[in-house]
């Protein structure tokens, strides 16, 4: 167990929404030594202001699965996106939060590629074996066949940083 005031700086990459936020960025204040920095960032498939073919063709293949918090095209307002919430989290903890960055990009991916990154998400790792089967070969289907083996998925990573007061 680290000691209060031990660090100059924490950083969670794709990962904090499955904590609770509160208490757990009431330890992070705790941990940090003073104007030390704590930086949250998401990587989100999708972009809301972008067309995404690949997700519209592919929507059916997760029809009654679990999402993630993350979402991506999952939820109404994935969590990265949500900077209202997340800004009230930081000041709530007696952080000063610095704007959020909002960036958009793209990813290229072959059939392989989409199923190796798919493979990667926790609403696919949760699924029976079959299942996860089924799904990761769908999705390698509909790259192969519909987009002709090459993938561009619209990308947002959105960064939240914040001081220790």
């Amino acid at each position: 167990m680290l000691p209060p005031a031990s660090v100059d700086l924490v950083v969670s990459a794709t990962a904090f929404h499955w904590l609770d936020a509160a208490p757990s960025l009431r330890r992070v204040h705790q941990l940090l030594r003073p104007d030390g920095s704590i930086g949250l960032f998401w990587n989100v498939f999708g972009d809301p202001g972008r067309a995404d073919a690949f997700h519209e063709a592919t929507v059916h293949l997760f029809a009654g699965h679990h999402a993630t918090p993350s979402g991506g095209g999952t939820t109404d307002l994935p969590y990265g996106f949500d900077a209202e919430a997340r800004l009230r989290d930081l000041r709530d903890s007696g952080f000063v939060p610095d704007a959020p960055e909002i960036q958009s990009w793209t990813l290229t991916l072959d059939p392989a590629g989409v199923q190796r990154l798919y493979a990667t998400y926790s609403n696919i790792t949760a699924l029976s074996p079959d299942e996860r089967k089924r799904v990761l070969d769908g999705l390698a289907e509909v790259a192969d066949r519909v987009f002709g083996g090459k993938v561009t998925r619209n990308m947002t990573t959105s960064i939240y940083t914040a001081r220790k007061t």
